[in-house]
């Protein structure tokens, strides 16, 4: 998130007026955290949120937690906007990267 607040606050001084997607990817394991740093070109996934899959007793919810955390951030403090209705539970969700139906669920749930 602090690299997305330095990254917003340039784009603010530079006179930036386009929308910005924040995007946030569900990692539910240290092992796709690597696989996304190494594999998934602009991917940066921070090494203390690694180490924190690592150590984490579940690292599915400690992933959930974090995409939680980060859709708050993202909402709350930085001027992003909520959708204006709730998405549908089918098809899709509004907004969701196809790569993310197979956790449809979780998904809906972090942006709930």
């Amino acid at each position: 998130m602090a690299d997305a607040a330095r990254f917003l606050g340039a784009a603010a001084v530079a006179g930036l007026t386009a929308p910005i997607l924040v995007g946030v990817f569900l990692l539910e394991s240290a092992a796709m955290a690597r696989f996304m740093n190494g594999r998934v070109p602009g991917a940066v996934v921070p090494p203390d949120v690694v180490r924190g899959l690592e150590k984490a007793r579940d690292p599915v919810a400690y992933g959930l937690d974090l995409a939680r955390e980060i859709v708050r951030w993202a909402r709350g403090a930085h001027g992003a906007q909520p959708p204006a209705s709730r998405p549908a539970l089918s098809p899709r969700p509004a907004g969701v990267h196809v790569m993310s139906l197979n956790r449809q669920a979780a998904v809906l749930d972090v942006l709930r």
